[in-house]
């Protein structure tokens, strides 16, 4: 998801990316918040996300303000990184 970000701070945007809950807030999981697009390929990179789908999310983002990444499955493992 893409917030709008403060005009003094030198990205446009911040993005927060979660898991599940795309058809609504319950159950969803925050995974991270990104301030720029480059962080936001780093986030997704850490979850393994493809190169091709980053891409696609980072296109999608500059019209939506959600975008949905079919097929990404998230670990306990990669879970327990998080809050740790």
């Amino acid at each position: 998801m893409k917030e709008k970000r403060s005009p003094d701070l030198p990205s446009t945007y911040n993005y927060v990316v979660s898991f599940g809950g795309y058809k609504g807030p319950v159950g969803a999981i925050l995974l991270g918040k990104a301030l720029g697009r480059r962080d936001v390929v780093l986030l997704l990179q850490k979850f393994g996300v493809s190169e091709g789908a980053t891409k696609l999310a980072l296109k999608e983002l500059l019209v939506q303000n959600q975008h949905i990444i079919p097929d990404v499955t998230v670990s306990k493992e990669q879970l327990g990184r998080l809050y740790r």
